[in-house]
């Protein structure tokens, strides 16, 4: 299933709630398309991030948080104020997987008989659920901060030796440009 994105404002780490400043859709590895963008993601001003919550949310599926590379906007010359589209290119690419919607003629088909209603457009050919620009959003960024930092949190290994003999051989073992001399000492 397709991830949830929240752009955000840059800052907003711990209070993700405060800090949305849209919903997108994840379309490619790389490319967040943002139907009907306000004016918050256009300002050259505003700093944000792509946040992008896996489903299911918990502590095993990451969290990301990605920089955008580049914003573009597709507009309609009779109606400059209203943005149809913002697509935000990400600088890195997500791990999670992308909505696919690949028959061009299909979506303008749709955009067409829809006046340009993205959200609708998307909902009429299945690629979301319907309902989901209204998607209780608030209720899943309230529930990031705890499980970033769990996410966030490194786990930690000891190794006890008998002898220094082992030291080197586990040394060789963890470490990729080290090769082990001899077969590890038989207690």
């Amino acid at each position: 299933m397709p991830p949830t994105i929240s752009l955000q404002a840059r800052g907003n780490e711990d209070t993700p709630w405060a800090g949305h400043l849209a919903t997108g859709l994840l379309v490619d590895n790389d490319m967040v398309m943002v139907p009907a963008p306000p004016g918050s993601i256009l300002d050259p001003g505003i700093e944000f991030e792509a946040l992008v919550i896996p489903e299911p949310l918990d502590v095993g599926n990451s969290i990301e948080r990605l920089r955008p590379a580049r914003v573009d906007v597709l507009r309609l010359r009779t109606a400059m104020d209203s943005p149809l589209i913002a697509f935000v290119k990400l600088a890195q690419p997500s791990r999670h997987p992308p909505m696919m919607l690949r028959d061009g003629c299909t979506l303008r088909d749709a955009l067409r008989a829809r006046n340009g209603d993205v959200w609708a457009v998307l909902e009429d050919l299945g690629a979301i659920s319907a309902g989901s620009r209204e998607a209780p959003l608030d209720a899943i960024l309230r529930r990031l901060p705890r499980i970033e930092r769990e996410q966030r949190l490194l786990p930690r290994r000891d190794h006890v030796y008998d002898s220094i003999d082992l030291v080197a051989w586990d040394w060789c073992w963890i470490s990729p440009t080290c090769e082990p001399c001899d077969p590890p000492p038989q207690p």
